[in-house]
């Protein structure tokens, strides 16, 4: 968990507005583009992480364990069929597909378009019908 709070200087004063206009005219509330801005923003940090995981993973010392497009694979080398069956099938799948366990940039397209469908759907409702914009006084 990321407990640091960056320091609000004019590059972070200015980025704010600069990514909400990404959203707006889009019928979110102000309360929803924060939310959805921040939403997709934490999907990309997490993304971004894991890829440049995958890369730092590469560099490590002979002495480590093999690593396979990125991931480390001394554990996942011989998983026992009979005890983690779906963790082999779809393993053996992924690593068909990508030649390793993981591909970090089909995981991104792939979450990337599941996370933008999500405001989609709540601006595609909204046109469709009357909801109220979610709010504090709609927490209660």
């Amino acid at each position: 968990m990321d407990t640091h709070r960056p320091p609000l200087g004019p590059g972070q004063t200015a980025k704010y507005p600069y990514e909400l206009q990404a959203l707006e005219g889009l019928g979110l509330s102000d309360l929803e583009l924060d939310a959805a801005l921040r939403f997709v923003l934490g999907f990309v940090e997490t993304c971004a992480r894991r890829r440049r995981g995958t890369h730092l993973d590469a560099r490590d010392p002979p002495d480590r364990p093999a690593v396979v497009g990125g991931q480390r694979t001394a554990a996942a080398a011989h998983p026992d069929a009979h005890r983690y069956p779906l963790a082999v099938r779809v393993g053996t799948a992924v690593g068909n597909a990508f030649q390793a366990l993981s591909n970090p940039d089909h995981a991104y397209t792939f979450g990337l378009q599941r996370v933008l469908d999500g405001p989609a759907a709540l601006i595609q409702d909204r046109s469709r019908a009357s909801f109220p914009p979610c709010g504090p006084e709609t927490l209660n």
